[in-house]
């Protein structure tokens, strides 16, 4: 039995629980995360069962938008901080069309689960206080606020002071609840004090006075709140997250309060796990944690991602990452799996009931045909399938109008997801011209394509061809990864791609073509000149790129500057006011932002190709991105190691900050051996390091590794640091260019804060 009838007939069962209401509750307090749907999905999931026992059964949700806004979204324009600690159902929308910002996130939420068919009442806390719903309870809630304290203490171990009271008023001065307390309450009205320290996150005007605690004047705080919802509405049945079942929890606490202090039954409650993002964090709307319930209702269709939150058990945690191909291109077949497991068995079967639960629209009476979503994926990248045509062979039979229904919506989805989350080895489309970079093969590599081409057209299958491109690279003495690199940038205009043998074999023609065409490309060179104001350097006494770096990045530059006489002490005026304003004009940067960058694709592309996974060891400059992005705040550390950061932020570009007089000079850029010990910043222990990693050695050692991710301790810039080398590197798609305009902005902000003179500056090319 399905676990949402069982818990239907338990609910029936203990007559205990009538009439049957089903309630859920959500703070619109920013783009509600697609985790709050899984509440949302497991509600419904219930009230549908007690329906399908011919029971009469009702189904709320509330959006509490009474609370105050106590953490800042940071897509907000920065002008609604002033509105910190206000009620959110008071606070003005970001975006035209709504009244509050609480109307605004609330609905678009509406509009998500109402896209599942899930059409519950909509209950606005806000309207419930204002009609006077909570008059009553307030008034019993202050009545028994002694009974309340002794349930804080008993059952959660907070001893409240005498004179605290559940309840909150919003000040008539500053508008915020957020900042008040109740300090007294004489049976018709409430002594109450808007104070300017009480949170941290917003600042009261100091107002003091009395108020009636009627309508919407104040309302009550939290863990009351909840249970007055419980009896203002008639729930009897609510489930909640694991972080509020706790026990001595909220749950816990308001479960006391509702039975002790309003003579309440509690609802039948149950705890289910998290919708967790990879990595096992929990989303948070206000933190901006997670991907927004509209982002993925619009990559997702509907009944995928119902099918996504239906199939998991409520007591498992669901882990979601749509960045991860696998994961997402399984979803869709195992939701392919079980409609044929439906049509077969009918919803006697669990797993057959699951996908008929997950569905949208009407089932039809026959099954639809369902493209595999993979195919889809694969398909639509090459210019030269004819789409319908492929999937009627793959069918073996003509396509009904549903069937191209089907498929059309696929290749919708297949489209955004390519566009908006697969990872860079999921996106292959050839390209319809030669890419210039042809013009710039060796011999060896115009060579290989040459017999790529023959060995494509004669091949018999994708691993045999695999193993020939192996064999190839062998003959031609090229190196494999250097080989394969060629064969995709002529193909995808890319140095990565799928599996090659198999990219080759399934567009045989077409690609044995392109790549003879590629091994005999010429074009006269007819390039515009790009004007550098940095040179290319010859400093080996300084640093040097290592020949072993060249085989696998041919196209490696290292910036290097050496600026002398700096004054890290302390920073010309200004300098605190720059920073500022770097950070915020960064302010309202997204993770998706992020993932789209060239410049970090290409860094995380190196690091991936040295061996080493760049979800461990982003990049220093997305590292620092990220957390702008998640609404977190960045650590200064002196002005030297502070311009490197907000250089890195601004450009997209690694950034390594050295004192010169530290080094143990000359440096090469090498890759590790496998074994050597370096003592990283903030570390107390050594780390060793991997082989293959790409790192920078002095005569002592290793100073900093994959890219400046990280810097040893023994080399790093202090307050004291007098002299000091920059290093920042380019590598695939990032240009000498792109270094151009990073040394000019670092030199300009160095010396102008810092002071110093130049010494060197300019780019190191591998010999």
């Amino acid at each position: 039995m399905f676990w949402s009838d069982k818990f239907a007939e338990q609910i029936i069962k203990s007559a205990k629980h009538k009439p049957y209401w089903v309630d859920d509750m959500k703070t619109p307090s920013g783009r509600v995360h697609v985790g709050a749907l899984r509440g949302v999905v497991i509600h419904d999931l219930i009230n549908q069962s007690i329906l399908s026992k011919e029971k009469k059964s009702t189904y709320t949700y509330v959006l509490n938008d009474m609370d105050p806004m106590d953490g800042f979204p940071h897509y907000l324009p920065k002008k609604f901080k002033k509105h910190m600690g206000e009620p959110l159902y008071k606070i003005p929308s970001p975006e035209k069309g709504h009244n509050s910002m609480a109307k605004l996130y609330g609905q678009e939420f509406i509009d998500v689960f109402n896209k599942l068919g899930i059409k519950p009442q909509i209950i606005w806390s806000s309207e419930y206080y204002q009609q006077g719903k909570f008059n009553q309870i307030i008034k019993q809630a202050l009545d028994k606020v002694k009974l309340i304290r002794k349930l804080y203490h008993d059952i959660s171990g907070y001893d409240k002071p005498k004179n605290w009271y559940p309840y909150q008023v919003i000040c008539p001065q500053c508008g915020k609840v957020g900042t008040t307390i109740v300090t007294d309450w004489d049976g018709q009205k409430v002594t109450f004090e808007c104070k300017q320290d009480l949170v941290k996150w917003a600042q009261g005007c100091g107002y003091k006075g009395e108020i009636e605690p009627i309508n919407d004047n104040g309302k009550l705080m939290w863990k009351t709140d909840w249970a007055a919802h419980w009896k203002v509405i008639g729930v009897t049945v609510e489930g909640a997250g694991k972080d509020h079942m706790t026990e001595g929890g909220s749950h816990d606490l308001s479960k006391a309060i509702c039975q002790q202090v309003f003579d309440y039954p509690t609802p039948y409650n149950f705890l289910y796990e998290w919708f967790l993002v990879k990595g096992g964090v929990k989303m948070s709307s206000s933190k901006g944690i997670g991907i927004s319930a509209a982002e993925i209702s619009q990559t997702l269709p509907p009944e995928i991602l119902k099918f996504l939150l239906t199939r998991t058990s409520y007591k498992k945690a669901i882990i979601f990452d749509p960045n991860n191909n696998e994961s997402m291109l399984d979803l869709f077949d195992e939701y392919d799996r079980l409609a044929g497991l439906y049509y077969q068995q009918g919803e006697k079967d669990d797993l057959a009931k699951v996908w008929q639960l997950s569905q949208v629209d009407k089932i039809p009476d026959k099954p639809v045909f369902l493209p595999r979503f993979r195919d889809v994926v694969k398909y639509i990248q090459d210019p030269k399938t004819n789409i319908n045509k492929k999937f009627e062979e793959i069918k073996n039979k003509p396509l009904t109008s549903a069937d191209k229904q089907e498929l059309d919506k696929r290749i919708k989805y297949a489209q955004i997801w390519l566009k908006t989350y697969a990872p860079e080895e999921k996106v292959f489309a050839i390209t319809s011209k030669i890419p210039e970079v042809a013009a710039k093969l060796s011999d060896k590599q115009r060579k290989f394509l040459s017999l790529a081409s023959e060995a494509t057209m004669g091949s018999a299958s994708p691993d045999k061809l695999q193993q020939e491109l192996y064999d190839i690279s062998k003959k031609v003495d090229l190196p494999v990864n250097q080989a394969f690199g060629t064969a995709y940038e002529v193909l995808l205009d890319k140095k990565y791609g799928p599996k090659a043998g198999w990219l080759l074999f399934e567009n045989k023609e077409f690609a044995s073509k392109r790549l003879k065409e590629a091994a005999n490309y010429r074009v006269e060179k007819k390039d515009e000149k790009i004007s550098y104001k940095f040179k290319i350097i010859n400093k080996p006494e300084i640093i040097e790129i290592g020949k072993d770096m060249v085989q696998t990045y041919p196209s490696m530059k290292v910036a290097m500057v050496v600026i002398k006489g700096v004054n890290n002490t302390k920073a010309k005026a200004g300098f605190e006011e720059y920073r500022n304003r770097v950070v915020n004009n960064l302010q309202g940067v997204t993770v998706e932002d992020i993932n789209d960058s060239r410049k970090i694709k290409a860094y995380r592309q190196a690091i991936k190709e040295s061996g080493i996974d760049w979800h461990k060891r982003r990049p220093t400059m997305e590292a620092l991105l990220r957390r702008i992005a998640l609404g977190k705040d960045l650590t200064w550390i002196n002005p030297l190691v502070d311009i490197g950061n907000l250089i890195a932020m601004k450009h997209h570009a690694s950034q390594g900050v050295f004192d010169l007089d530290k080094l143990r000079l000359p440096a090469v850029m090498k890759k590790a051996a496998g074994g050597e010990k370096v003592l990283m910043l903030g570390d107390k222990e050594e780390m060793t390091l991997k082989k293959g990693e790409i790192c920078y050695f002095d005569q002592e050692g290793p100073f900093i590794v994959d890219l400046c991710w990280r810097d040893a301790q023994r080399t790093g810039a202090t307050a004291k640091t007098k002299n000091v080398l920059f290093l920042s590197e380019a590598v695939h798609d990032i240009t000498k260019k792109d270094l151009d305009e990073v040394l000019e902005d670092l030199i300009k902000i160095v010396t102008k804060y810092l002071g110093g003179k130049v010494e060197v500056a300019g780019f190191i090319e591998p010999k």
